[in-house]
């Protein structure tokens, strides 16, 4: 009974999630089987000034970047262990890699001007950690506060704690359903400097793998 409830379970979340992408125009950009990152386009409703200073015009088209929870590496049943982390920043590193390509040579992303992403974060640990990972990425983090009503937050931390469950069932452990989010955002420039330029997309190299 309860390997029929997990397989349910599982394919259930599965649907919800491909309904969910599709809704939000959420695409692959590359055919590149260690790619960990998905993508949708949006316009900026406002100029935006971000901690660097850099602007980014209202009306500017940007990407946003989303996990891909099938790819995202399995965390061990002893927890999230050093080796754990060390490939899944590689794997973000390799992804900018790829995306910073996509972004230089598609002409579809020409008036791309930045990339932006909502990272989520257990709560009961707090986005400290969460915003030193995405620092050392290289993207800006906004302040901001949480703009949606109580229901939609409710819901939104049962549906990341239902897809970790699915995709990734021993990062559900102990891992409590509450959840915030942080936003980030990247210049377009800030991402071509520090992951095209250097970057030997075919051969992955050391350099590319590097931290």
């Amino acid at each position: 009974m309860a390997a029929m409830i997990g397989f349910g379970l599982t394919w259930a979340m599965r649907r919800v999630d491909a309904i969910l992408r599709r809704r939000l125009g959420i695409v692959e950009f590359s055919d590149d089987p260690e790619c960990l990152y998905r993508i949708s386009f949006g316009v900026l409703p406002a100029t935006m000034v971000l901690p660097s200073g850099a602007s980014i015009a209202a009306g500017r088209r940007f990407i946003e970047v989303h996990l891909w929870n099938d790819r995202i590496p399995a965390i061990p049943p002893k927890g999230s262990t050093t080796a754990w982390a060390a490939a899944f920043g590689r794997g973000l590193q390799y992804s900018f890699a790829l995306l910073a390509n996509y972004i230089a040579r598609d002409p579809e992303c020409r008036d791309v001007a930045a990339i932006t992403a909502s990272p989520v974060f257990p709560a009961r640990l707090g986005p400290d950690a969460l915003r030193r990972l995405c620092q050392r990425l290289g993207w800006e983090i906004m302040p901001g506060r949480e703009k949606r009503g109580r229901v939609a937050v409710w819901l939104d931390n049962i549906l990341i704690w239902l897809l970790i469950r699915v995709f990734n069932p021993e990062g559900s452990r102990g891992r409590g359903v509450s959840h915030g989010r942080i936003e980030v955002w990247m210049s377009r420039a800030r991402l071509l400097d520090r992951y095209a330029a250097r970057t030997d997309i075919e051969g992955k190299t050391e350099e590319t793998m590097a931290e």
